[in-house]
């Protein structure tokens, strides 16, 4: 009977609906689960393009530089013209006037007055952004302090960390890949050397920009004020050098999907490779984050021998060939680097797509054509990095 046969029928029945029921419920969890996943999924997409749509928030500092400018002509002819720009950029300019001028001219941008030597409001501007491009005192360490509190406040409001565009000097560098490490930033630090060349743009052509670079016009004025090119040591060491209309490749495009056009080196020193890292923040950033802008070598004896041959032509040399600098002189004009060997391999630079156009050669030329422009301007103050500031300048005939 029913023991021969096993367990009866009425204890085997439960068990043996049980398997069907669990099976049942654990679908209907499942699907349930993978509704629900896809209802969150489409609606963080809405959220993430209700939040594409509005503009990302910029601060530039250095708009009236000699690379600032140039950037900020590029940026806002790409970016700020349309009804609904993809950035919203706010623009630190120290005078005035200049900031009047500025704004009538783009139409698009604000401006503020806050600077590097602003400590608590620094900071208060920065936490407003979600990008920092820094282009102007490249080595303002107490400013630079600043920035990154004001980075890491908004990054630790908002969870997510903004972005640093640094155009930088060894003295602040470290400050920034530790806050890069810490998580605070994303940091993309440009590392260009002697930038050469004539600028454009609307800012440059309306004279709201500076035209001159720093090391050759300062080499220039030393020059005229001893009367004669020196020289530190027999002049071999090179010189990294990159022209400042060196610009996108456009083979770029298809990777980025965008036509970014010709736009200046200087995003790599931060209009070409600001807008490639701007589309792929997943690039090198911290420590693998500097990008070097390698435009090919001078040896600097040849800058020499070309510029004191041009002042003895023009009767503000004694000399036709460079002489050798006094220790007082070393001191007294702050100039030593000229005897600094400055090599680097810009290969991250280039993974980029920046693709330097200009040649080595023509880079003696520049040097012949801003001695002649500079040699009778007078010096009123020179930048330490890239660019002259806002407020010191040469005088408006120098940038014709």
């Amino acid at each position: 009977m029913a023991v021969a046969r096993g367990i009866p029928q009425w204890v085997r029945a439960p068990y043996e609906l049980a398997f069907p029921v669990f099976l049942y419920w654990f679908l209907f969890i499942i699907c349930n689960a993978w509704v629900f996943d896809q209802d969150r999924e489409t609606k963080s997409l809405q959220t993430a393009n209700i939040a594409s749509m509005a503009s990302t928030s910029v601060l530039l500092f250095g708009a009236t530089g000699y690379i600032g400018a140039a950037f900020l002509s590029r940026f806002s002819n790409k970016y700020l013209m349309s009804p609904s720009p993809r950035y919203k950029l706010t623009a630190s300019i120290r005078s005035p006037e200049k900031a009047r001028r500025l704004r009538d001219l783009l139409g698009n941008i604000e401006t503020t007055d806050v600077t590097f030597n602003d400590g608590v409001k620094l900071e208060r501007e920065v936490e407003k952004h979600v990008i920092i491009i820094q282009l102007a005192d490249c080595d303002a360490l107490e400013g630079t302090k600043s920035i990154l509190k004001g980075m890491k406040t908004r990054k630790e409001k908002t969870r997510y960390p903004p972005i640093l565009y640094h155009a930088v000097d060894r003295v602040v560098d470290h400050s920034i890949v530790k806050a890069d490490e810490a998580g605070d930033l994303l940091s993309f630090i440009i590392v260009p050397f002697a930038v050469y060349g004539t600028a454009t743009g609307l800012i440059h052509k309306h004279k709201l920009g500076n035209q001159t670079s720093m090391p050759v016009p300062l080499l220039i004025h030393v020059s005229v004020d001893r009367r004669a090119v020196g020289q530190i040591g027999p002049g071999e060491n090179p010189w990294m050098i990159s022209h400042v209309n060196d610009g996108w490749s456009p083979e770029l495009n298809p990777i980025l999907g965008n036509d970014f056009g010709r736009v200046l080196l200087t995003i790599l020193l931060v209009a070409d490779l600001f807008m490639a890292l701007l589309e792929d923040t997943t690039k090198g950033h911290g420590k693998d984050g500097f990008y070097f802008a390698d435009g090919g070598y001078v040896l600097a004896r040849d800058i020499f021998r070309v510029m004191a041959e041009t002042l003895y032509s023009i009767g503000l040399s004694e000399e036709p060939s460079p002489n050798t600098y006094t220790e007082e002189e070393l001191d007294k004009y702050k100039i030593g680097f000229w005897g600094a060997s400055i090599q680097a391999t810009g290969d991250r630079a280039k993974s980029t797509g920046w693709n330097p156009q200009h040649t080595v050669g023509e880079f003696q030329g520049y040097v012949v054509t801003e001695t002649k422009r500079l040699a009778f301007q007078p010096l009123q103050s020179y930048g330490r990095c890239l660019d002259y500031s806002d407020e010191n300048t040469y005088t408006s005939s120098s940038q014709q």
